[in-house]
């Protein structure tokens, strides 16, 4: 009748078993092992499971607690077989007592054990425990042969009960029940630091967790979450299984597992496995206390899609070294991201995905100077918009690993949860241990993600998958550097300088954002070979010299100007098209011997030969440039458009020409060393006027120019 029983409310809660929030279901079953009596208090334990049950030492006499009028018990193992166990044994001779033992917790290596214990009996009432007789906690060691040193906790009472211990992962807290008066209401929760060895006191966990109702049977995982079973109203019935978790430094509110874990019946001491995919539960719905075991049925996975790998990681090379007088150049990658490296070939992890400008620099070992910039890649990392899924391509065989899955910048659905299918088993969120691969080769792994949709709050879930490749530890490593290889750089013709049709190379001096003098101390003998370049592709001013094919021709005036204190000086590749000789604000022309300084910023009022302060202003840059070069003399040659007469153009452009070396001498530079000429409408760089006789503003503007002319090159 009772098998017929348990099969009933078996088959109800199979039915009955819900769908739960991450699209998980429940199956239930009592373990093979139980009887018409008492078994409870399971805990895992060298492959097996280590429980309570009824006491067998004598079938003559019916040991029971007189409170609950249920029977004492004893500590029993049943190794795990598969689906089935084995044969159920007494666990230790030396954890027996005369009365009650169990339940009982274990550190993790599995050398310590506190388990509950009957504090004392009166002989003469051996058949009850009398009002007044309490339990409380014991601690034992084993030696690898048996369980040794069995001593009392040093919080136990005579005045009240402890019981139901359990251990934190790591061993510092020893969290148990007791109706410790002071506590919130019947039983409630304490913790105990473990300290050298020994107990510390008792703390009661709080008002969020214990309640004026029982709260018994505490277990607490490696996630921090605590497990725990009361009779609060709020419940299904008897006793249902809670659970909270903690974090800063605070318990959060509980809440009840669903059926058909809980049920109307007294439901407790709950356990999981390794992998959290199912566990081991006591409840009484099928008459007494029995040991249930249960699994998580998983959600499928179903049209799983590729996971897109955000390439971080490249390997950049160049072909061949290069050799200058003789003496090997020094190839420098700069990544964009702050960091170099110095060598031919170069593999480089970015921490983030974004736009980088990466630079093959050629370094001239005999000055440790960057001589030549050899070509450039604008590296573009796209985000890709999937939840980030962080898990590794090549991973030797049994390393532990723990992938992490978040939302990133994925907004398809809240992700609630996930599922990892390692093909050999499924494991939750965040598995008390990492997983490891149990077989070389090729392994496909899949991910479900969970969740649901704010809006609708419609439960959804997205399947992706990777492969991963499972090999020795020593091929592990070469595995991921080929698979880095693939993504690399090598002569993109596209972004390499100066690949250009109408291109050339040049020293550059200084690279400034507005027209600028350059250099305060122009080298003397390559002065007639400085220029000013606006470069439009750039938005800079470029101050070079040189015009080069081939960049290691400018090797020598790279030294000099190095040697000259011009640190950041370096040869740069420009692209002719990209070059507005009009726009530059001053330019030093080289022309049949004639060096002349143009300054196209120098304007006058219409008619007028008085500067205004923007040419003031231009003027300065020539000044400073004066001052340092107090051999230089020039001459002041100031040109007009060809609107008026020929005379009325000479006399306006001389007066001009006169105003700036007033101004000049004003601000320190000596008038002998200054010459003024009008050349009035004599001199035109562009048309006065179209080919069709219109009027030609833009070629008049730039006719209006005063031009300083280098008198003692």
């Amino acid at each position: 009748m009772r098998k017929f029983l348990i099969n009933i409310l078996l088959l109800f809660n199979l039915m009955a078993s819900i769908e739960l929030k991450a699209q998980e279901k429940i199956s239930v079953a009592p373990v093979s092992f139980n009887t018409e009596q008492r078994e409870y208090g399971p805990v895992l334990y060298k492959g097996g499971l280590v429980f309570s049950g009824v006491s067998q030492r004598n079938k003559m006499i019916t040991y029971q607690d007189e409170n609950s009028g249920k029977q004492l018990t004893d500590l029993f193992y049943a190794q795990i077989a598969g689906s089935t166990f084995g044969k159920i044994e007494l666990f230790s001779e030396e954890l027996k007592s005369k009365f009650h033992d169990g339940p009982i917790t274990f550190s993790k290596d599995g050398s310590v054990a506190y388990f509950t214990r009957t504090l004392s009996v009166k002989k003469s009432r051996k058949n009850s425990l009398k009002n007044g007789i309490k339990l409380g906690i014991f601690k034992a060691k084993f030696n690898g042969d048996k369980w040794t040193d069995i001593t009392p906790c040093n919080f136990n009472s005579t005045n009240f009960n402890i019981g139901q211990p359990t251990l934190s992962e790591d061993g510092k807290r020893l969290f148990v029940t007791s109706d410790k008066p002071g506590g919130n209401g019947g039983m409630d929760l304490y913790y105990a630091e473990i300290i050298e060895g020994k107990c510390g006191e008792l703390v009661n966990l709080g008002s969020t967790i214990n309640t004026k109702y029982d709260e018994m049977f505490p277990i607490v995982d490696g996630n921090n979450k605590l497990y725990f079973s009361s009779n609060r109203t709020d419940g299904l019935g008897g006793l249902d299984l809670y659970t909270s978790w903690f974090s800063n430094n605070l318990w959060n509110t509980p809440y009840s597992m669903e059926p058909p874990v809980n049920s109307p019946s007294d439901d407790f001491g709950i356990i999981f496995n390794e992998n959290e995919t199912g566990g081991y539960f006591c409840s009484d719905r099928a008459g007494s206390d029995d040991i249930y075991k249960f699994t998580v049925i998983y959600p499928p996975f179903e049209d799983c899609q590729k996971l897109k790998n955000e390439l971080l990681c490249y390997q950049f090379f160049e072909k061949a070294s290069i050799n200058v007088d003789g003496i090997s150049m020094v190839y420098e990658w700069d990544f964009g991201d702050g960091n170099k490296k110095q060598s031919l070939e170069a593999y480089h992890c970015y921490k983030k995905t974004g736009n980088y400008t990466v630079k093959l620099n050629v370094l001239d070992p005999s000055i440790g100077k960057t001589f030549v910039n050899k070509a450039t890649y604008n590296l573009e990392i796209e985000s890709i918009v999937q939840p980030k899924i962080s898990f590794i391509d090549t991973i030797s065989i049994l390393e532990k690993f723990n992938p992490q899955i978040d939302q990133g910048k994925w907004k398809e659905f809240e992700i609630d949860n996930y599922y990892v299918d390692y093909g050999y088993s499924i494991v939750k969120k965040n598995p008390k241990q990492g997983s490891h691969f149990q077989s070389m080769g090729l392994k496909k792994v899949k991910f479900l993600i969970t969740g649901y949709d704010k809006k609708t709050q419609e439960i959804k879930s997205k399947c992706f998958y990777k492969n991963v490749f499972v090999t020795t530890k020593k091929m592990a490593n070469k595995i991921q550097t080929k698979i880095a290889a693939d993504n690399k750089f090598s002569d993109p013709s596209s972004d390499r300088l100066p690949d250009y049709k109408d291109g050339f190379y040049a020293l550059e001096i200084i690279s400034v954002s507005e027209s600028a003098l350059a250099n305060k101390t122009v080298l003397k003998e390559y002065f007639k070979k400085v220029k000013e370049i606006y470069d439009e592709k750039s938005g800079n001013y470029s101050y070079v010299f040189g015009k080069a094919e081939n960049p290691y021709d400018l090797i020598e005036e790279f030294r000099a100007a190095q040697k000259a204190g011009f640190t950041s000086s370096i040869v740069k590749a420009f692209e002719s098209t990209n070059i507005k000789i009009e726009d530059l604000g001053i330019a030093y022309e080289v022309t049949s011997g004639e060096v002349n300084i143009i300054l196209h910023n120098i304007k006058f009022d219409y008619k007028g030969y008085l500067l205004n302060e923007n040419s003031k202003i231009e003027l300065k840059k020539l000044i400073q440039y004066l001052k340092d070069h107090p051999e230089i003399n020039i001459e002041i040659g100031a040109h007009t458009d060809s609107k008026g007469n020929n005379a009325y153009n000479i006399e306006l452009s001389q007066k001009r020409a006169n105003s700036v070396i007033i101004y000049l001498n004003k601000e320190g530079i000596k008038v002998n060393r200054l010459t003024a000429k009008g050349y009035g409408e004599s001199n035109p760089i562009e048309p006065n006027q179209l080919l069709n006789g219109d009027d030609n503003p833009d070629g008049r503007a730039k006719n209006r120019r005063v031009v300083f002319k280098i008198l003692n090159q």
